[in-house]
């Protein structure tokens, strides 16, 4: 009879054991930091702009940890308490058409302006432009009646997006041009637009329209447009803001 053989005991392994050893300082501002860099890449934010956000620390979000006291405060809770003594300062000056071809990248229409009667202001953050707005006429004018001028391009700087600066931007141009006599409307297909305007005691809805765009005269497309779409027409009708 054959004789089956006995397999050989293994030897037990010995498992190191690891110890395990809490964050430091170090770790913590390490992990802050990775964070931070992450948040401000994703966000596309310029090296200026990363820079002065990784600095100030009131403008941290909720997740960051406080490096130096090794503990996490929910900053959710604190706003009711918390004041912000710094401010932010930008200029509107009137610009031209030459600076639209570095918006444009960031705008759903042509590339191209309208042709027609034009006033252009820019959003200025110091010696950067961060904002562009155009205003055009649409309509022909009648003798002794005031000129229709369309806000149009209205794009804001996408690292500067979030402040509400849009709304803003837009007022301050369409009082500039309402006080030199020109009726100042807007016509768009843009529901966040939309949204803040309805807000906005600035501004009077005056029309709702449904329609397939017609190609302009400066458009190289020519087919392709959306059917049926919905845009509002919008009156300014504050004299001040």
């Amino acid at each position: 009879m054959a004789t089956r053989k006995r397999a050989a005991k293994r030897k037990p392994v010995k498992r190191k054991r690891t110890v395990k050893e809490l964050p430091t300082k170090l770790d913590y501002w390490a992990i802050a930091c990775q964070e931070i860099y992450k948040s401000c890449r994703n966000a596309g934010m310029d090296e200026g702009t990363a820079l002065a956000f990784a600095m100030d620390r009131s403008s941290w979000p909720d997740w960051v940890i406080d490096a130096n006291k090794q503990e996490y405060t929910d900053r959710r809770l604190l706003w009711r308490d918390h004041k912000r003594t710094e401010q932010l300062r930008f200029d509107i000056y009137e610009t031209g058409r030459s600076t639209w071809p570095y918006f444009s990248r960031y705008h759903y229409l042509s590339e191209k302006l309208a042709g027609g009667k034009q006033l252009f202001y820019g959003l200025w953050d110091g010696p950067n432009q961060i904002g562009f707005l155009a205003f055009s006429n649409y309509v022909p004018h009648c003798a002794g009646t005031k000129m229709q001028l369309h806000f149009n391009r209205l794009v804001i700087r996408p690292d500067y997006c979030g402040f509400g600066l849009g709304i803003h931007f837009l007022n301050k141009c369409a009082k500039i041009v309402n006080d030199m006599n020109y009726e100042v409307m807007g016509k768009f297909s843009s529901v966040p637009v939309y949204n803040a305007l309805k807000r906005d005691p600035n501004w009077r809805l005056s029309a709702v329209l449904r329609g397939t765009p017609k190609a302009g005269k400066t458009m190289d497309r020519k087919t392709g447009f959306r059917q049926d779409v919905k845009t509002w027409s919008f009156r300014y009708a504050l004299n001040t803001i």
